[in-house]
């Protein structure tokens, strides 16, 4: 096991006191494992019964597991997936617990995990990045569509093939107070992409929203701006590294552009927007600065292939636009028009 790196922290967060560390403070040092001191808690399992009644009864309203495995190896996988249900089994009070958080782990999410999320209805955060789903996810949509006080969901890494998407969209439609939700780099196709854009008018809270490292493509984008009108309260947008390319794209991006005066930081990174693209884009964001009809504060253009054209826009756009961060890097050919951007952008200041 010596390949495991895991960690694991216990937060007890329900006020009025006793607090975890007055728990430890009140059992005599004799009843305690010297393995387990206050910082390094590990779930109970390694000290004394007095102490695992004295936190039953303070109750538990965060729980944090970060595994990782240097090794996806079949036997090593069961391991992690076993001890995590193991940990949530023995949890006492799941109905007060108001954040679960298993990132960089490998979950088979079977019946018995998703039992577990069905007997935590007070559950507002959920954060699932980096957990590698080996099996079917069709038990652990339907314990999403349970948690109606759901408010963060983040499921990066997390692939997705379009059965499942569809399942989980549908689930999580029921999640209706939902402000923070990251899917980015679970490869969901444009069938996925149109399922979850078919599903925004659930969701008139989000602020923001991460969809990167998905196949949106220029169709899938079509239909997400289409139904991005619902967006009334969205502050932060991540669309990149979704393959959406050329000033088709631009235009297909426009009336996001025009009617989303909320958001704040957008990501149009590490696609293909190229030249004409970018001359588009710019025109069409310096004509909302000049109407006052945006409130863009941070802008990620980079990796784009604007060329020295699109760079020459993009600084006439900054005269009417009051960003506060702008990424352009990995755009331009050679080193001549990357000096002359330098050149151009210190002006700008």
């Amino acid at each position: 096991m010596d390949s495991f790196k895991a960690s694991a922290t216990l937060i007890v967060t329900k006020d009025p006191t006793p607090t975890f560390v007055t728990v430890l403070m009140s059992v005599p040092s004799q009843d305690l494992n010297r393995s387990w001191p206050a910082e390094k808690t590990n779930m109970l399992s390694r000290t004394s019964k007095r102490v695992k009644n004295l936190v039953d009864i303070i109750g538990l309203f965060k729980v944090i597991k970060n595994h990782s495995c240097q090794a996806a190896e079949k036997n090593k996988i069961k391991f992690i997936s076993t001890k995590i249900k193991n940990m949530l089994r023995h949890m006492p009070r799941l109905n007060s617990i108001v954040e679960i958080s298993l990132p960089n782990c490998f979950l088979n999410l079977n019946e018995e995990i998703s039992q577990i999320l069905k007997k935590s209805p007070e559950i507002k955060v959920l954060n699932l990045y980096n957990s590698y789903f080996i099996n079917d996810i069709e038990n652990f949509a339907n314990a999403i569509g349970s948690l109606t006080k759901l408010i963060s969901l983040n499921l990066k890494c997390v692939i997705f093939d379009s059965k499942n998407t569809k399942k989980l969209i549908n689930e999580l439609s029921n999640c209706t107070k939902l402000e923070h939700l990251n899917i980015n780099d679970c490869y969901i196709d444009i069938i996925g992409i149109n399922l979850f854009s078919e599903a925004l008018p659930n969701w008139l809270s989000l602020t923001s929203l991460n969809l990167s490292g998905n196949s949106m493509k220029n169709e899938g984008l079509n239909s997400f701006v289409k139904a991005s009108t619902f967006l009334i309260a969205l502050v932060s947008l991540d669309l990149s590294f979704n393959f959406i390319n050329g000033i088709e794209g631009a235009k297909i991006l426009r009336p996001l552009l025009e009617n989303s005066s909320t958001i704040t930081r957008l990501n149009i990174s590490h696609n293909s927007f190229g030249i004409k693209g970018s001359i588009y884009l710019a025109a069409v964001l310096a004509n909302q600065g000049m109407l006052s009809k945006t409130n863009l504060k941070e802008l990620y253009f980079n990796n784009n292939q604007i060329g020295i054209d699109g760079a020459k826009s993009i600084l006439i756009m900054l005269n009417y636009l009051k960003l506060t961060h702008i990424d352009l890097t990995n755009n331009l050919i050679n080193q001549n028009e990357v000096q002359w951007l330098i050149k151009g952008l210190s002006f700008q200041q």
